[in-house]
């Protein structure tokens, strides 16, 4: 207390110099050096030129370059330690926007451990990284344009290098002894260069590798697995979409004890996998789907307690399915899509699987009924049972999924009405089509108002389109054709102002077309999102890997996995250009139409149809419609196919109709059309015959009716007086021979009736004919 008392100004003088020596940890005396300043203004200069925008804050009101935008520091030190420089530069394909980065540019920065270069362009070979200190790399998603790994001698001399990312490059050739040096490496990323290889005898250098944690190796062109058996910190191992044959070295993966995902998806692998050994107790992910594998599936499978996610889709797998496989009760992910499993869904199989959220068990032969267990499967989002031979009611189970999101069904047998008492709230993609249902469309779909797709084409509804289809506001692609779905097309679907592609064709429609259809945008307005996308839906295994010094962390994208490849984006088949195609993910974003066709519409088409600029496919073909072709069809500025053939349509084709350029299809064939063709040039100078025939007024090429060439007919004399004396004659000869005829009749009567003797024998005549021919 004395010393307090005594010294008060020395203790003052203390607390400041503390507060001092904290401020200095946390932000340097000086803050950044000088010297990487100008280093960081020489580096951004470079990234932008000629005048690009990026980096802004880099020079601008705050000094310390520390708290610029993607650059870390060391909090004592103040030397520049990060550098996060993805995506900065602005890219342009083809490659002339890819640049050349000088590196010396990073010469000021001796202490940089963190270096990111990814998604900018790059071309050419980091040379003089060398000098720098670095520890992670990333350099993937530029355009290493046919450059092979040797020449990147500048990277493999980074002795402390602990990641090293080459991913989305272009790098070809096989991979040089001199990668496997950088034995302090723990993450290793050479995916999607697709020309990357390698031998059994090059890769025999990755047993260097002792502290690799993460291997990357997809979309390449290996047609061998590296030997990895002492590899045994490995705990990703990704040889997916390479061209492996065979799986010679997999059974020594069976000693990585620490492998968590093994994927070998999407190559040539042919035979069975009964014979390893599955002893790979840390597994929680193996996806060996769309290969060529056969036979059964082997019980070993059952013993990789931990698994969540087991893909085997796409090969050809037979036989029923393993009951013990009902062991894998961490299981969350469960793909069998395209394989050859028949029989019933056992019913002993996956009641214990309550972790479950993925099931797809889609285009096998699986028959009889969904089991009621499904209902047990409360974390259930996406469940995929299409093309099978599945028949019968859905079970109630059904009304305890409020977590399903994705459900198909579609190309089974089930013919009874949907439970009563299903209320998905969440469910935003339903896939009925090609089933035998009948009656109305189901009242419960209306509880669904999250709705994004409905798919009930191709069954037996009857009845009236619902009124109760305007409250599925989320509604994006409606699908109802091939039923038997009658009466007017409601006014109510106008309300639906963001569906993209609405198809009503080959039902018993009628009545005119609601000229209220001008308000759907269908996307003008929409944005990129994520509504095509189920990935949201499905189970990722996004774990984290491998801190970085900064605390900072990789994950990596489970997306890559064909389960995801397959269902992670809805999916729909719609008639355009004359033809069926399959939109899929984010190509439904940009694609939109209309199908009325096969109906009994009637009326004219409104001209306000003609507002709908942003629609690319519209099909009226096969009604009753008349009237003329509306020349505000001229607004359909980025319509692709237009077919309004088959109809009753009549006047001229609008000239104005040759202003829209991305018209590919133009079919209006069978009407009543007159006049001329438009004239041939740009869209319009590709369309034959077949998109005009059967209008008999119609003339111009393509045609082969002329139209400046008039037909010639006989003339029409005036009557002279020579005819009016031949018909006087013919009048006088007519009534001279009626006269004489009827004179000569009455004669011959009267001369029977006094001539009795005639009499007798005519009487007998006609007596005995009459006797010889009953």
């Amino acid at each position: 207390m004395n010393l307090v008392m005594e010294y008060p100004l020395v203790l003052c003088l203390w607390a400041l110099l503390g507060l001092g020596l904290l401020q200095l940890q946390s932000h340097g005396s000086l803050g950044c050096l000088e010297e990487e300043k100008v280093g960081l203004l020489k580096l951004k200069d470079a990234f932008n030129y000629p005048g690009a925008p990026a980096l802004s804050s880099w020079g601008g009101e705050e000094s310390d370059c520390c708290r610029w935008e993607r650059v870390g520091c060391d909090n004592i030190t103040q030397q520049v330690i990060q550098l996060s420089l993805n995506g900065t530069r602005r890219k342009v394909y083809p490659c002339k926007g890819c640049w050349i980065l000088n590196t010396s540019l990073l010469d000021p920065f001796p202490k940089l451990q963190i270096l990111n270069l990814a998604s900018n362009g790059l071309k050419g070979e980091p040379f003089s990284l060398s000098s720098l200190s670095l520890s992670h790399t990333h350099t993937h998603t530029n355009t290493w344009i046919k450059k092979r790994l040797e020449g990147l001698h500048g990277i493999f001399s980074l002795n402390n290098l602990e990641m090293l990312d080459l991913s989305h490059n272009v790098i070809a050739g096989e991979i040089p002894s001199s990668i496997w040096t950088l034995t302090s490496l723990s993450v290793l990323d050479l995916s999607q260069n697709f020309e990357l290889n390698g031998t059994t005898e090059g890769l025999q250098g990755i047993l260097n590798l002792k502290k690799l944690q993460y291997l990357d190796l997809s979309a390449n062109s290996f047609t061998e697995l590296p030997p990895l058996g002492a590899l045994i910190n490995l705990k990703y191992l990704e040889f997916s979409f390479n061209r492996l044959e065979n799986l010679n070295h997999f059974q020594e993966l069976t000693n990585l004890s620490n492998l968590e995902v093994l994927d070998l998806s999407g190559n040539d692998i042919t035979g069975e996998i009964s014979p390893f050994n599955w002893t790979l107790p840390s597994l929680t992910t193996l996806s060996i789907g769309w290969n060529q594998l056969n036979g059964t599936l082997p019980a070993g499978l059952c013993k990789l307690k931990n698994l969540q996610e087991l893909d085997l889709s796409g090969n050809n797998f037979e036989g029923n399915l393993p009951s013990c496989l009902r062991n894998l009760t961490s299981l969350r992910v469960l793909d069998l899509f395209e394989n050859n499993f028949i029989g019933t869904i056992p019913s002993t199989l996956f009641p214990s699987l309550y972790s479950l959220e993925f099931v797809s068990l889609s285009d096998n032969y699986f028959q009889g009924r969904i089991p009621h267990w499904i209902g047990n499967f409360l974390e259930l989002s996406s469940l995929i049972l299409s093309r099978n031979s599945l028949e019968g009611p859905i079970p109630m189970g059904f009304c305890k999924l409020y977590e399903l999101k994705f459900l198909d069904l579609s190309w089974n047998n089930f013919i009874d009405p949907m439970p009563s008492c299903l209320n998905l709230s969440r469910l935003r993609y339903l896939h009925l089509e090609r089933n035998g249902y009948t009656g109305p469309i189901p009242n419960v779909i209306s509880r669904s108002l999250s709705l994004v797709t409905l798919d009930m084409r191709n069954n037996n509804l009857s009845g009236g389109i619902p009124s109760w289809m305007s409250s599925l506001l989320s509604l994006r692609i409606l699908l109802l054709k091939g039923n038997n779905l009658d009466g007017t097309i409601p006014f109510e679907l106008c309300q639906l102002d963001k569906i993209r592609i609405i198809d009503l064709s080959h039902n018993n429609l009628f009545g005119p077309i609601p000229s209220c259809l001008k308000n759907i945008p269908f996307g003008m307005k929409g944005v990129l999102d994520d509504t095509f996308s189920t990935r949201d839906y499905s189970y990722q295994n996004d774990q984290p890997f491998f801190p970085y010094a900064n605390g900072n962390q990789i994950y990596k994208d489970r997306g890559s996995f064909s389960y995801l490849i397959l269902h992670e984006k809805e999916e729909v088949e719609f008639i355009s250009k004359s033809r069926s195609v399959s939109y899929d993910g984010n190509i439904l974003y940009f694609m939109s139409g209309m199908d009325l066709s096969g109906n009994n519409l009637t009326g004219p088409i409104p001209p306000e149809i003609g507002n709908l600029s942003g629609i690319h496919t519209l099909n009226f073909s096969y009604n009753h419609l008349n009237g003329s072709i509306p020349k505000t069809f001229s607004g359909l500025k980025n319509i692709e196919s237009l077919d309004l053939s088959h109809n009753k349509l009549s006047g001229q084709i609008p000239t104005q109709l040759i202003e829209l350029n991305f018209l590919s299809v133009f079919k209006v064939a069978y009407n009543d059309l007159s006049g001329k063709t438009p004239e041939r040039k740009a869209q319009f100078a590709t369309f034959d015959q077949s998109s005009y025939e059967g209008n008999p007024l119609l003339c111009g090429p393509p045609l082969e009716r002329n139209c400046t060439t008039t037909r010639v007919f006989p003339p029409v004399l005036p009557p002279s007086s020579d005819h009016e004396e031949n018909d006087l004659f013919k009048v006088i000869f007519l009534c001279s021979f009626g006269a004489a005829y009827v004179a000569a009749f009455l004669g011959s009567i009267a001369f029977l009736y006094f001539n009795t003797c005639l009499q007798s024998l005519l009487s007998n005549f006609i007596y005995e004919y009459i006797l010889s021919h009953r």
